[in-house]
């Protein structure tokens, strides 16, 4: 069987209720792709099967890889990290629960971008943020500093990186607010400074009830020593 040539890695829990109900409208976008050579592949924390009912409820329309994670629960690294050893495409594109791709070109305005770019490794794309999934509002155009590590991210979250499948980095599993920070600044280290795709081809909802928005601060505090003790 030929490899395909992205997988969506979505990291998946029950968000107080909601986990089905963003991964059902993101399911729609990547089901509305011009660009169809991709696979899905589903980390699973949630304690019941809802998520996993519906991506037995969509399997016929789209290819959906879903299993059960009962490890680092609570913390999204392993649950990213799970899904990212899963994939089997040439390109791994990380998209979050609650986000999801902007148009139904998101995906062919990247494949272009890879195929166009010479010693492509990582990129990160332009984003919009919405807290409905319908109106959109400040546009983000990331970019990269050597000293992103500190917390001032530049480059958003990590539904707008696409990495390479090969020789990967995995996110430290004992972060959850530096999580992408840490990760950024240590691909960096390895593969230099990601290249910037000028296409908004991603949506960060930016609603209530978020994973970061339940951070405590001593976890903050905690995970800013741990990065300052990294790279400093």
């Amino acid at each position: 069987m030929e490899q395909v040539f992205f997988s969506i890695a979505i990291p998946t829990y029950g968000y107080n209720g909601k986990g089905s109900e963003f991964l059902n409208f993101s399911f729609e976008k990547l089901f509305s792709q011009t660009f169809k050579d991709f696979e899905i592949v589903i980390s699973d924390h949630s304690t019941d099967n809802t998520i996993k009912d519906l991506c037995d409820q969509w399997k016929d329309r789209l290819t959906i890889k879903h299993s059960f994670n009962d490890r680092g629960r609570g913390v999204i690294s392993p649950n990213i990290n799970e899904a990212m050893k899963k994939c089997s495409g040439k390109w791994i594109k990380i998209l979050f629960q609650d986000d999801f791709l902007y148009d139904e070109n998101s995906l062919q305005k990247q494949f272009d971008f890879i195929n166009n770019t010479e010693n492509l490794v990582w990129f990160v794309t332009m984003f919009y943020h919405s807290n409905d999934g319908i109106n959109f509002y400040r546009l983000y155009h990331p970019f990269f500093h050597p000293h992103i590590y500190t917390g001032n991210n530049t480059m958003g979250c990590p539904s707008g990186i696409t990495i390479k499948n090969e020789d990967l980095i995995f996110f430290d599993e004992e972060m959850n607010w530096y999580m992408d920070c840490d990760y950024y600044q240590r691909m960096f280290l390895k593969h230099g400074e990601p290249k910037i795709l000028n296409e908004i081809t991603v949506v960060n909802r930016t609603w209530g009830a978020r994973l970061c928005d339940t951070v405590t601060q001593e976890v903050k505090d905690r995970e800013y020593l741990m990065v300052i003790s990294k790279f400093a």
